[in-house]
């Protein structure tokens, strides 16, 4: 009897224990799968942490949807770049490479140097014209103080990309990954860029040897950018004519900021469209010492307004409109020598936002008149233009001061 109730003790005994470790086991199982699953969620992650690095290849779709993770940069390098006048920091492990397009336009890249041959980890920035660069207006958002088109991150299948395009500084940064990791990297790097202030006041002077031009410019027009064109051997003899536009040329110049006019996204662009010719005697059939001869006299031009020292003549368009969208004033220079002919026309444009103040001062005007002539009758006349018409007189300026150099 006394041994039959001993090992009904000695069960109730293994049961207790038994039960004790399979509570012990739950409690420990449910501890780890609460810990990883806080983990995984990164939301109480210091942003001073020292975080894993995800070297684990995913979908891109799946990495449009990755979230980005804080990164630490204290061993980060700075970086800085006087072409963009902004400075900003980068892993050491990445590298910066500044180099120009096939037409000659600087940029530059921060590339993750591990991926090697791979370009799909980097950011580049680069300048923009006005012709690639949307997203114009007051109503855009704003980066670091700056008016930027609002992009998010896409899918190309092999790598996933994002681009932000500043309308009014004229440049873009485009950052492209093909992981986690990368896209964390990127938008870090993309907070701790910061705009340098340069000064805006007064006149700059570009000189370019290898193009053989020179001329002063206000600093409120930032950087001078020189582009090469699809050039053409032969412009077409319309490029001739007082008003006719400079379709047909060798290099264009711009600059890198444009300007703003009042508060509704209103602008003013600049170029200088460049055809220059050597050892050649002949332009489309027409001899350059006959053309200088007869310029002064030829009822195609209009009479020099200004003297230029180094140009043959120089001469000037009234105000005109395309289409009536926008207010032009084109400015034609000859500089001929023997067998040598360069041929500019520096431009300057007024491109009236719709519905801002500028807008509807003009679209009230054409209640009495046609749209062409109200947008030209705003920009000459009206107290609100006063701004664009300094413009337009600093602009002149620019274009007295240029000179062939060689």
């Amino acid at each position: 009897m006394n041994k039959i109730i001993n090992t009904i003790k000695l069960h109730r005994i293994i049961l207790v224990y038994g039960i004790i470790i399979v509570m012990l086991l739950i409690t420990v199982g449910i501890y780890y799968v609460s810990k990883m699953m806080s983990t995984s969620e990164l939301e109480f992650v210091p942003e001073s942490a020292s975080l894993p690095l995800i070297t684990t290849d995913l979908p891109m779709n799946s990495l449009l949807n990755a979230k980005v993770i804080p990164v630490d940069i204290m061993d980060w390098k700075d970086g800085s770049n006087s072409d963009f006048d902004i400075s900003f920091k980068y892993p050491s492990t990445w590298k910066v490479v500044t180099s120009s397009d096939t037409k000659g336009v600087p940029f530059f890249t921060i590339t993750d140097s591990l991926q090697g041959g791979n370009s799909n980890n980097q950011i580049i920035i680069g300048f923009t014209s006005y012709q690639n660069c949307n997203g114009n207006g007051d109503n855009q958002p704003e980066f670091k103080g700056l008016k930027v088109s609002d992009s998010k991150w896409n899918d190309y299948k092999t790598f996933i990309s994002r681009s932000l395009c500043f309308p009014y500084k004229q440049f873009y940064i485009k950052m492209t990954a093909i992981s986690a990791e990368a896209k964390s990297i990127e938008e870090q790097i993309l907070t701790t860029i910061n705009f340098t202030k340069y000064d805006i006041t007064g006149w700059k002077n570009f000189t370019d040897s290898s193009l053989g031009i020179s001329f002063d410019y206000p600093a409120y027009l930032g950087h001078v950018i020189v582009e090469k064109a699809n050039s053409q051997s032969c412009p077409e003899m319309k490029t001739y004519a007082r008003n006719g536009q400079l379709l047909s040329h060798d290099y264009i110049i711009w600059f890198s900021e444009r300007q703003r006019v009042g508060s509704g996204g209103s602008y003013m662009i600049y170029n200088i469209p460049v055809i220059k010719t050597e050892n050649n005697t002949e332009i489309c059939g027409t001899d350059l010492l006959t053309l200088r001869e007869n310029m002064p006299s030829d009822p195609r031009y209009q009479s020099s307004v200004f003297v230029q020292p180094n140009a043959s003549n120089a001469y000037i368009s009234t105000v005109d409109t395309t289409i009536g969208t926008s207010a032009n004033q084109f400015y034609t220079l000859y500089f001929i020598e023997r067998n040598k002919l360069t041929v500019m026309q520096p431009n300057i444009t007024f491109i009236p936002y719709a519905y801002s103040a500028e807008g509807n001062e003009i679209m009230q005007k054409e209640n009495l008149k046609n749209q062409i002539s109200s947008i030209v009758d705003f920009v000459l006349h009206s107290d609100n233009a006063k701004m664009i018409r300094d413009y337009f007189a600093d602009f002149k300026i620019l274009v007295e001061s240029i000179k062939v150099t060689n």
